[in-house]
């Protein structure tokens, strides 16, 4: 198992949150750093870490680092 970082954005649609894009991050730091930067430009963006099973593809649900805005509940990235 290894560790992932992540950051979602999410947009307003049809009147509800829902995630728009996914930028990957070497570490948590960085992971944070980016989702700082890009919170202004959307309703709300999230740092996850995720762990993943390199042999079989399969990740583990999400774990939230930070989120600012309005965001959604990821159950599987």
């Amino acid at each position: 198992m290894s560790t992932k970082f992540i950051v979602v954005s999410f947009g307003m649609i049809a009147a509800s949150v829902a995630p728009q894009r996914t930028i990957p991050a070497s570490t948590d730091t960085g992971a944070l750093r980016i989702a700082a930067a890009i919170a202004p430009r959307w309703a709300g963006v999230a740092a996850y870490a995720v762990e993943v099973n390199e042999d079989t593809g399969l990740a583990a649900a999400p774990r939230l680092l930070k989120s600012f805005g309005k965001t959604a509940e990821l159950n599987a990235v």
